[in-house]
């Protein structure tokens, strides 16, 4: 009985650690980037596109992240923009906001 509240507790506590999120943020269940366009003249926001990645492939993804925005925003013709990546996890399209 020892051994299966044993194996329970730590399925338990590695299912909590997996479904949060790192010092910065990021969920450990992340599968996508949505990127996210600001205009400071027009006060429009546009969503720019969603790269596929994953809490491992972070750094590679917040870069597509960017370069979707800097995109958007030409395409756009914004001159004062701002952009944020959403995190997309299986529960949420915008678990947190980095960049």
């Amino acid at each position: 009985m020892r051994m299966v509240t044993a194996v329970l507790l730590v399925l338990a506590v590695g299912w909590y650690v997996y479904s949060g999120e790192d010092s910065e943020h990021f969920p450990y269940s992340l599968s996508a980037l949505d990127s996210w366009v600001y205009d400071q003249d027009s006060k429009r926001d546009v969503l720019a596109g969603r790269v596929p990645t994953s809490y491992l492939a972070r750094a590679d993804g917040l870069a597509s992240c960017r370069d979707l925005a800097i995109n958007a925003a030409r395409e756009h013709n914004f001159r004062r923009w701002g952009y944020v990546c959403c995190t997309v996890t299986s529960s949420t399209d915008c678990a947190t906001k980095v960049r």
